[in-house]
């Protein structure tokens, strides 16, 4: 089987696509910009602290570990569908 000696080519862009060939600060630059909002993360907090909800939802997820656990401490198949679903998905 022979191989054949092609030279490698740029990948061609796709039409939306960004442009392969980005140096490595472009990269960051670009990659950065989606965290360069401090303030709306800082305000985010009291936000959360005001979710009950949330709460609820890690109390649950808390009580479906500790009962798994017991579960399959027992030997027995864990089940969490006696748990309320505290937000509407």
């Amino acid at each position: 089987m022979a191989v054949s000696s092609t030279k490698r080519r740029n990948p061609s862009v796709s039409k939306g696509q960004l442009d392969p060939q980005l140096t490595r600060a472009e990269f960051g630059r670009r990659f950065l910009l989606a965290f360069d909002n401090p303030e709306s993360h800082a305000q985010s907090h009291g936000a959360l602290d005001r979710d009950e909800a949330i709460f609820e939802e890690t109390r649950n997820a808390a009580r479906t570990v500790i009962e798994g656990v017991r579960r399959l401490r027992a030997g027995q198949a864990a089940n969490d569908a006696a748990l309320e679903c505290p937000r509407q998905k």
